[in-house]
């Protein structure tokens, strides 16, 4: 983690303090199909969430979700918030101050993050704002760093992004 004196270090760089288990849902294409992947899209992202309850997560951060909710859905992760686990959803992009639920981090049993910008900087007016894409609703829960955040790219690269998906990691 880090140490390429270009790239990016998390907030936590001792990576002996932790262990992560990464469960891929997309595949590198971006080209996600549901009937050549095994099942419906949530159906893939539970059984993800399912390998790190099994590998003994006990956060989970999800930068993954969508406008459609379920029942089987929800109790899921409701079974998985029993169980002592944190999940952390990314809270979506639809516009600023969008009240429309995305999920999984819809469900009142995780942990949904809206994305807030620099803005102008510290000590100005627009430090801190929603960024302008960032959902907020009675589920939205916190806000982190969103808004141009350096990030890998396919191709061994770094990239400005910006997303829920981006401010998500800074609160798991």
């Amino acid at each position: 983690i880090g140490g390429n004196e270009e790239g990016v270090v998390g907030i936590f760089p001792d990576p002996t303090s932790f262990s992560f288990h990464i469960a891929k849902t997309i595949p590198d294409s971006g080209d996600f199909n549901p009937e050549n992947e095994g099942g419906s899209f949530y159906e893939i992202v539970m059984d993800a969430v399912s390998s790190c309850v099994e590998a003994g997560a006990t956060v989970i951060s999800m930068s993954v979700g969508g406008p459609e909710s379920s029942e089987i859905e929800e109790l899921f992760y409701q079974d998985v918030y029993d169980q002592n686990i944190l999940v952390i959803a990314a809270a979506g992009n639809f516009r600023e101050g969008s009240d429309i639920l995305h999920y999984p981090a819809g469900y009142p049993s995780l942990v949904s993050v809206a994305s807030v910008s620099e803005g102008g900087g510290d000590g100005t007016d627009t430090y801190g704002e929603l960024s302008q894409f960032s959902n907020r609703n009675d589920q939205t829960e916190i806000a982190a760093p969103g808004t141009n955040v350096l990030s890998t790219v396919p191709g061994d690269k770094y990239a400005l992004q910006s997303g829920t998906s981006m401010a998500c990691p800074h609160v798991a």
